[in-house]
């Protein structure tokens, strides 16, 4: 029991291990749950309005104090309560894998890009996978921030899965990489000063589907992708220069959800089996 706590523990860790800085220190997720990790050790915290099975994002500012957070569908300040255009975001509908996703703007010190994505609820049958974005402005409202009305729900792309991942680049940006399901395809979008720049494409080796995560290693080397439904785990490698993914390996698993990296960034871990966690 121990050694599984630990490893999901890990799998937690893995997405945030790239940026490594205090803004990754307030988490908000679940039913109205929250850690606080300023001072290395977990502390549960109270107020939070989220309530999601899934799919929650939050950032703080650098010294670690929380500025907002979301759920997918509302944005809440850090006094938890709405931004006044902070309602109406177009994700996901409280249980989507990855579907909420937070970046600075680079170059600015108030700007944010929210990003969402939809839940397999309701693909394909009512939608076709939209990728959004939504640019808050911390600016606004006194300093708690806001929505900007004309940057909300800006389609990106089209048919994307419940997954995405951010991590920085090998300069002052970012890569957001979500999973194409149609394609089975990766699209890995450059965020500089400039804005959102065009998805590098790579091409999978196999169909990894709409639900189970998407995380990249901490040395930013590699990424893992869960196929929960078709099974399996694909680990590639990631260019961090380029957003390119390539050299696939297939890993077999039943039904995987979660998926991670040792802190060396060299042993895969994924999640199967409700609490079985397997080390491959």
């Amino acid at each position: 029991m121990r050694n599984s706590v630990l490893v999901f523990l890990l799998l937690l860790i893995s997405p945030f291990a790239a940026r490594a800085q205090a803004e990754d220190n307030i988490w908000a997720f679940g039913y109205n749950a929250a850690l606080d990790l300023n001072s290395g050790s977990p502390v549960a915290l109270s107020g939070f309005m989220t309530m999601a099975n899934e799919g929650t994002a939050s950032i703080a500012d650098g010294d670690g104090n929380l500025l907002f957070y979301s759920a997918g569908q509302q944005v809440w300040n850090k006094d938890h309560d709405l931004m006044p255009n902070g309602t109406g975001i177009l994700g996901h509908s409280g249980s989507g894998t990855q579907s909420v996703a937070i970046s600075k703007y680079p170059g600015s010190d108030s700007l944010y890009y929210l990003f969402t994505l939809e839940n397999y609820e309701n693909i394909p049958w009512s939608t076709i996978g939209y990728l959004r974005y939504n640019i808050i402005d911390m600016s606004l409202d006194g300093g708690l921030g806001d929505v900007i009305t004309t940057e909300k729900n800006i389609v990106l792309d089209s048919f994307m899965g419940e997954k995405m991942v951010v991590v920085n680049d090998d300069g002052c940006g970012y890569w957001l990489v979500s999973y194409n399901y149609e394609t089975s395809a990766y699209h890995s979008y450059r965020i500089t000063e400039e804005g959102i720049d065009l998805p590098v494409i790579s091409s999978g080796a196999s169909a990894c589907g709409i639900v189970g995560e998407i995380k990249i290693s901490p040395d930013r080397s590699k990424i893992g992708n869960a196929a929960y439904i078709e099974g399996g785990v694909e680990v590639a490698s990631f260019d961090v220069s380029t957003g390119s993914v390539s050299d696939f390996i297939s890993l077999g698993a039943m039904s995987p959800y979660g998926v991670g990296f040792s802190p060396n960034s060299e042993v895969p871990i994924h999640q199967q089996c409700g609490s079985c966690i397997s080390m491959t």
